[in-house]
């Protein structure tokens, strides 16, 4: 869940087509708004509380 910099990035879920896609996107699906909504802050509230094992971690690879 980090860029190439090892700074946090979330997952954008987006529109089919909307734009080309990249390590941090998924298609959304025709209909599912609020689900993909409630799925990404779900992400984002969960996995924001092991942002510093991640930092830590990856410092120690290098």
């Amino acid at each position: 869940m980090a860029d190439t910099s090892r700074t946090f990035k979330g997952i954008d879920v987006i529109k089919p087509g909307s734009r080309p896609l990249d390590e941090h996107t998924v298609d959304g699906l025709s209909g599912a708004t609020f689900t993909g909504n409630g799925v990404r802050d779900m992400l984002k509230v969960y996995l924001e509380v092991y942002y510093n094992y991640f930092q830590k971690e990856m410092n120690s690879i290098n």
